[in-house]
């Protein structure tokens, strides 16, 4: 049930990095970065559940509800320089 949370896959496929999604969030669980390329063979690659989330290089296990502001430094990936997030 997407719904209430119990089940979650990300199709990174789709993804368009409108951050839609990012401005409606009621508690500010997503947000998108720079990290955005992404390679996969097949387009089944490009979907990840919940499981495979956690295991991602730039996943930070943050309580979304604690804070208004999510912590945004738990999620700078490699690379030089200064990100904008605005």
């Amino acid at each position: 049930d997407q719904r209430n949370g119990e089940q979650y896959n990300l199709h990174i496929g789709q993804c368009i990095y409108c951050r839609l999604c990012e401005e409606v969030c009621p508690v500010d669980a997503i947000l998108l970065t720079q990290n955005f390329e992404w390679t996969a063979d097949t387009k089944d690659e490009f979907v990840l559940d919940m499981e495979q989330l956690k295991n991602v290089p730039w996943y930070k296990d943050i309580d979304p509800l604690e804070s208004r502001e999510p912590d945004r430094g738990g999620w700078i990936g490699e690379g030089d320089g200064e990100v904008d997030y605005q």
